[in-house]
């Protein structure tokens, strides 16, 4: 399964769920077998994040933050 599909498909499951590029790689994706590399993960991100399914924010100090765009929600056809 592609990262972007696992990503999506975590947040329909959690659609609350707001995580770093690090920690998206640890918790995100249990199901694999060995942790996808954070350059794996960013770039998946960023491709999520230009299409409108994912949301980037800064955070105080200075990590992005993902989070799954409300008009995504509940939407696992994309």
């Amino acid at each position: 399964m592609p990262i972007q599909a696992e990503i999506l498909s975590y947040l329909a499951q959690h659609p609350g769920a707001k995580d770093t590029a690090e920690g998206i790689a640890e918790w995100w994706m249990p199901a694999r077998k060995t942790r996808p590399a954070l350059t794996e993960v960013r770039d998946a991100m960023e491709d999520l994040v230009s299409r409108g399914l994912v949301i980037a924010e800064q955070g105080a100090d200075g990590r992005v933050f993902y989070r799954g765009s409300p008009r995504n929600q509940g939407n696992k056809n994309n």
